[in-house]
């Protein structure tokens, strides 16, 4: 009688023994689940947390108006003669409502104005809309004196302004430029502003580019220059007079540098552009802050 109640007893204390580990094994691997779990939803939520933060460094949406700074035109007779005369004065201008990026607009815009009294003064670093306008039409009242005393058929100035676009911190505007003061033809250029929206600066080609890189750039750009060539064609300009052009512009294909006419290009070609693509070896040589928006 006593053997078989200490045998029951013994397999008892067995059965509850298995089933207790079995239990533990069970509540374990739950427990692990639930923290691997825990662990990707933290990783998660620190990436969603990171990718907040970096939007929110970001520069803004712009929303750029183009409108007219100052705009006058007169067509009117010559003295003692039969010939007409006309006189344009066009700038448009952009307004971006933020005021660190329109009073650096305002300072490019004062680049276009002729400096008479004082070729060599510094550039206006501080102008309003209004001392642009006031600018403007003085160059307007220059031209009709000047055509007025002269004879000219014409004289016409104007600045025609686009907004390209902004990528993270890059943002960019364009100008197309044109002057005409006689002769057989006037002359127009591009020109182009990319401005570093965390810097709050122009981009120019020295940031572009460091000065010890600029050689390499300068002899793939020719090598690009030489190799659009028509068969037999003679390139415009040599290469001891080939240089980088500081009018350039991004966007989602590569770098694009522009130049004038009689740069590469007689006047009746226009400009010519010489592009450079983000999956050539020589976009390493240029500044990878402003290459990485570009190769995402």
């Amino acid at each position: 009688m006593n053997k078989t109640i200490f045998a029951l007893s013994f397999c008892t204390i067995f059965l509850l023994s298995a089933c207790d580990d079995k239990q533990v094994a069970e509540l374990q691997q739950k427990l692990q689940q639930v923290e691997t779990a825990q662990q990707s939803q933290q990783q998660e939520i620190t990436q969603l947390k990171n990718e907040l933060n970096a939007q929110k460094s970001l520069f803004p949406a712009l929303q750029v108006e183009i409108s007219p700074l100052f705009q006058k035109e007169e067509t009117f007779n010559l003295k003692n003669t039969e010939s007409e005369a006309n006189i344009n004065v066009s700038v448009t201008m952009p307004e971006t409502h933020i005021e660190w990026l329109d009073a650096l607009l305002r300072q490019q815009w004062a680049q276009y104005i002729p400096n008479e009294e004082n070729e060599n003064s510094p550039p206006l670093t501080t102008i309003d809309k209004d001392q642009l306008r006031q600018k403007f039409a003085q160059i307007y009242q220059e031209y009709r004196k000047e055509m007025l005393a002269e004879g000219s058929i014409g004289k016409e100035f104007s600045l025609s302004s686009y907004y390209l676009g902004q990528r993270q911190n890059w943002l960019g505007f364009r100008i197309d430029s044109y002057t005409y003061e006689g002769g057989a033809h006037g002359f127009g250029m591009t020109h182009y502003l990319n401005f570093d929206a965390q810097q709050k600066a122009l981009i120019t080609l020295e940031k572009l580019i460091s000065p010890e890189n600029q050689p390499k750039l300068l002899d793939a750009l020719w090598k690009i220059y030489i190799q659009g060539l028509e068969p037999g064609e003679i390139p415009f300009t040599s290469l001891e007079g080939f240089y980088i052009s500081p009018e350039f512009y991004f966007d989602q294909e590569g770098i694009h540098f522009v130049y004038p006419p009689y740069a590469l290009n007689s006047y009746a070609e226009g400009e010519r552009t010489l592009d450079l693509y983000w999956k050539q070896s020589e976009i390493k040589l240029l500044n990878s802050e402003y290459v990485k928006p570009w190769l995402k």
